[in-house]
């Protein structure tokens, strides 16, 4: 749904004008070929020691589907503005957006005890908001030149607000550990994609704390080493022409994010 003003006013400096706002519902489920148990043939078949006879070997997939899945529902709106000025030298555009999926289906990690690696199931609901704004422009433009800048800055706040199974927090599987010590892992009532593992404990002043019958460092668990999401995102584009010869040259940085 958009809506253009600019048609209804009379300012000079206003070359167009646009709100608009949306609102949409998606589902999401898992693929009919990862419901039902399948197993694989091996490029290598069992060989009888005894009789040399060959055999063919099956094995089955490492993860194991959850029997109670339910899809996913993903539920967002969107309202933003366009806004350009003298004769589209100057331009804004503002969105915000909110963002809310429910029993979304991942993979936790399990114990190769139970003979799989992994349970896809639903894995509670998150919430995400988040801002983008862009501002272009046209400093120099004359009868073959022409220089266009485009600054864009995004920022987005992802926030667990259930877990399945009364769990606080669960380790994202298909990661690997850094050194065996850290993990990606989803923490309850805190932002998505935590870095937690192992780490030094400190004391209340922030000093290391020293195990004076062994002389090493006090190892504390689950210790939070930050996010893998940035705190911002953003991007400069510069495009400069010249009659019929163009160059373009782009920079992207971010504020945050492991």
């Amino acid at each position: 749904l958009s809506f253009v003003f600019s048609d209804l006013i009379d300012f000079d400096a206003l070359s167009y004008g646009k709100v608009r706002a949306g609102w949409a519902q998606v589902g999401d489920d898992v693929g009919a070929e990862e419901i039902l148990t399948s197993y694989t043939l091996s490029n290598n078949p069992y060989t009888n020691p005894a009789t040399g006879s060959s055999q063919p070997l099956l094995y089955t997939d490492g993860t194991r589907v959850n029997p109670d899945i339910k899809p996913a529902l993903n539920t967002s709106i969107e309202a933003g503005f366009d806004v350009r000025f003298f004769n589209d030298r100057i331009g804004l555009n503002a969105t915000y957006y909110n963002e809310k999926r429910e029993d979304e289906i991942i993979p936790v990690t399990l114990s190769s005890s139970n003979g799989v690696n992994s349970l896809l199931t639903n894995a509670g609901s998150s919430e995400r908001e988040g801002v983008e704004l862009s501002l272009n422009g046209v400093p120099v433009q004359t009868q073959n030149f022409r220089w266009d800048v485009t600054v864009n800055w995004a920022t987005n706040e992802t926030i667990v607000t259930s877990l399945p199974r009364d769990l606080e927090s669960f380790q994202l599987s298909g990661t690997t550990a850094a050194f065996g010590f850290v993990n990606i892992t989803h923490q309850l009532g805190e932002e998505l994609g935590q870095l937690r593992g192992a780490g030094i404990a400190r004391n209340d002043a922030g000093e290391p704390i020293l195990n004076p019958n062994r002389g090493l460092y006090v190892v504390e668990q689950h210790q939070y080493f930050g996010s893998v999401l940035p705190d911002f995102t953003g991007g400069i584009i510069n495009q400069s022409s010249y009659k019929n010869f163009g160059v373009t040259a782009a920079i992207d940085y971010q504020k945050g994010g492991q």
